[in-house]
């Protein structure tokens, strides 16, 4: 926790996960901090009620939902994937105290398809799909689609990585995040993996692996 407060609350975190460097500047009741505790809350309330309990909860008059939004796109989605390296991650494995089997790590992988905006910079990057009513075989038409993958700490309990890739993608394709750095340990000199690949009811490749080293 105490991590966490210390990166969002720097100077150089903010400059580096902001999209341009106006951004967050000015002294304005929905602050670079206040917006992404309010993103990580993952509330399931209309915007509105997030925004309306957020600024109950500090005291000061509140803003528009639309107000929000704005805001929203004002914050990077690699200020995320800096909190669970080193917030989450980092945590977890720096002081060695984390469970192994038979001094491995179990390491799985998982996939889902997810619809994403339908735009022209999107289709280009992740492709599409084709659907139909699901009554009859007839195409209907196309959907951007991306595969989600995560990369989790089975024992730990841990998020390492996760990465949307297109949707004809193997969900065992994720596996190469293992090779980033936020998921091996600062003590481990190299890792093994054991690939397993199993059938899914959606029809894509679920898979795992049994990640270990010098632990």
């Amino acid at each position: 926790m105490e991590t966490s407060r210390t990166l969002i609350l720097g100077d150089a975190f903010k400059c580096l996960h902001r999209w341009t460097g106006q951004a967050f500047t000015r002294v304005r009741s929905l602050t670079f901090e206040l917006v992404l505790v309010m993103v990580l809350r993952k509330s399931v309330k209309s915007l509105q009620n997030v925004v309306n309990e957020a600024m109950s909860w500090l005291g000061v008059e509140t803003v528009t939902a639309s107000a929000y939004s704005q805001a929203r796109y004002k914050l990077k989605h690699t200020a995320f994937i800096e909190l669970n390296r080193k917030a989450v991650v980092g945590t977890m494995y720096g002081d060695g105290d984390y469970k192994t089997f038979w001094g491995f790590r179990i390491v799985a992988v998982d996939g889902s398809k997810i619809v994403l905006p339908d735009t022209e910079e999107v289709c280009e990057e992740f492709g599409a799909i084709a659907y139909s009513d699901g009554k009859t075989a007839e195409i209907e038409g196309e959907r951007p689609y991306a595969l989600a993958s995560v990369l989790y700490d089975v024992l730990n309990r841990v998020a390492l990585d996760a990465e949307n890739q297109r949707d004809k993608c193997s969900g065992l394709s994720a596996i190469n995040g293992i090779k980033r750095n936020q998921a091996k340990t600062p003590k481990e000199n190299g890792f093994h993996m054991l690939k397993i690949k199993m059938p899914t009811n959606g029809g894509l490749d679920g898979g795992g692996l049994v990640n270990g080293g010098c632990a």
